[in-house]
């Protein structure tokens, strides 16, 4: 009986194998996953939840560009075009 039970542990390998993977292996996935769930609540949302009042507000403020008149459109392109322009004059003496 001695025999067998010593046959047994040595055949396992002292049990190594077993316990690393019950106790350490085990332990660390569990703490990462507990780890990365609570970084992903804090941070992840956290930087979500930040951004959302000023998506909400800038959406607010292009609302208001939108008349649906012609003229209105034709003239934000007009100035944006002649903003390009000016910008890439400036650019170039620059050099």
């Amino acid at each position: 009986r001695k025999k067998d039970v010593s046959f047994k542990f040595l055949y396992e390998q002292f049990y190594t194998e077993r316990l690393y993977h019950n106790f350490l292996a085990k332990g660390y996935l569990l703490t990462s996953l507990k780890l990365s769930k609570a970084l992903e609540k804090l941070v992840i949302d956290g930087l979500v939840n930040l951004t959302y009042p000023f998506a909400l507000g800038f959406g607010n403020l292009l609302k208001t560009l939108q008349t649906g008149k012609v003229n209105t459109y034709a003239l934000g392109v007009s100035f944006g075009a002649t903003f390009l322009i000016i910008l890439l004059l400036f650019l170039s003496l620059g050099r």
